[in-house]
């Protein structure tokens, strides 16, 4: 019996194809960036429906703001969902680039308190 459950179990299992994403990593970050940056101000608005439309809105205009169809980044995130360790090293390089957008942001607030 406990043979015939694992050949029936194998004999399902089909390994998943590895996806190539249509859109790099260099073209992924910066749009990664601006859609995690879009559901921060996302958190204010508490009515779902009105928080729906702003998503779709924002999600929308970021990738026209790149010049990407949706079905491309929809692919392509699909690709490094099936990777892992791609998905992650993709996430890391999107909070580096959060992280020193902030330093930034909060030195040049730094600098406008002292120039007062």
């Amino acid at each position: 019996m406990v043979t015939g459950f694992t050949m029936l179990l194998f004999s399902c299992y089909q390994p998943t194809a590895v996806q190539k994403p249509v859109l790099s990593e260099q073209q992924l970050i910066p749009i990664l960036k601006e859609i995690h940056l879009a559901e921060a101000l996302l958190t204010e608005i508490t009515n779902r429906h009105q928080k729906d439309s702003m998503a779709r809105y924002y999600y929308h205009q970021i990738l026209q703001q790149h010049e990407v169809e949706f079905e491309d980044f929809e692919q392509s995130m699909h690709a490094y969902f099936t990777q892992a360790s791609a998905l992650d090293s993709l996430y890391q390089k999107v909070i580096v680039t959060l992280s020193e957008e902030r330093k930034d942001f909060e030195a040049k607030q730094k600098t406008k308190l002292q120039n007062r």
